[in-house]
């Protein structure tokens, strides 16, 4: 069957398209071509990786709504990209890819995939799966949170440690509502950097250490639910009942 089956846009199915921003992993460079330019015309913000290296780089380096993956990929394969980032982001990760055997599927589930689609694929078919898992990854984080007896209420700001307000700068705020928001996923300390203490000018490693630390000390207790995930940053460890699927 020919690929290009795979890159039809007209479709109702596209043309119900948003900005959601994706990022493509694809090595052959006609067929990243080809699904790039579809799901742009759909209304997808699209990034493309062609190697494995360069896929964990992308996906880290800023949120992407969806993950689109192929597995045969140079410097380094897609089982090991979904391996990698499995607890650094909070996007779904769709396998797309030829290698059709059960084994091979079986693993992309095992390793983190939440779908998985056989090459040559249907652009239509892809984009409904897509709007399933977005519309799944879409439910919002809760406001308030209880932890280690303390009751961080990140809606309104507001921590409070038995029965004590525990007075928080924006910063700390901002630190707290990020690792919320992300749903007990493992954060980057560049994602800190950029996204929570860019106003403070360029911050290294150890500026976004030391700002953890602080609000570690002002939480008590409940600090320790802030846990350190080695080589990559920063985890807020939810109670089960509230953490992200």
């Amino acid at each position: 069957m020919s690929e290009t089956r795979a890159f039809s846009t007209e479709t109702r199915a596209c043309r119900l398209g948003t900005m959601h921003s994706i990022c493509v992993v694809e090595d052959e460079a006609a067929v990243a071509s080809r699904l790039c330019l579809g799901l742009k015309r759909c209304g997808f913000d699209v990034a493309l990786a062609t190697d494995g290296e360069a896929a964990i780089e992308l996906a880290t380096s800023r949120e992407f709504a969806l993950i689109l993956l192929d597995l045969g990929l140079p410097r380094r394969s897609g089982f090991d990209v979904l391996k990698a980032l499995r607890n650094r982001t909070r996007a779904p990760i769709i396998v797309l890819t030829a290698q059709l055997d059960l084994a091979s599927r079986m693993q992309s589930f095992e390793d983190g995939a939440v779908d998985w689609i056989g090459k040559p694929f249907f652009l239509e078919e892809l984009v409904v799966r897509m709007r399933l898992r977005l519309g799944a990854a879409t439910v919002a984080a809760p406001s308030s949170v209880e932890l280690g007896g303390a009751l961080l209420d990140v809606g309104r700001g507001t921590v409070h440690c038995a029965g004590v307000d525990v007075g928080l700068t924006r910063t700390e705020h901002g630190l707290l509502k990020y690792l919320l928001d992300r749903g007990g996923r493992a954060v980057t300390r560049r994602q800190l950097a950029d996204e929570v203490l860019a106003a403070d000018g360029d911050v290294t490693d150890r500026t976004v250490d030391s700002h953890v630390s602080r609000l570690r000390k002002k939480l008590g207790p409940a600090g320790a639910a802030i846990t350190t995930v080695w080589g990559i940053g920063y985890r807020l460890v939810l109670p089960t009942r509230q953490a992200s699927a």
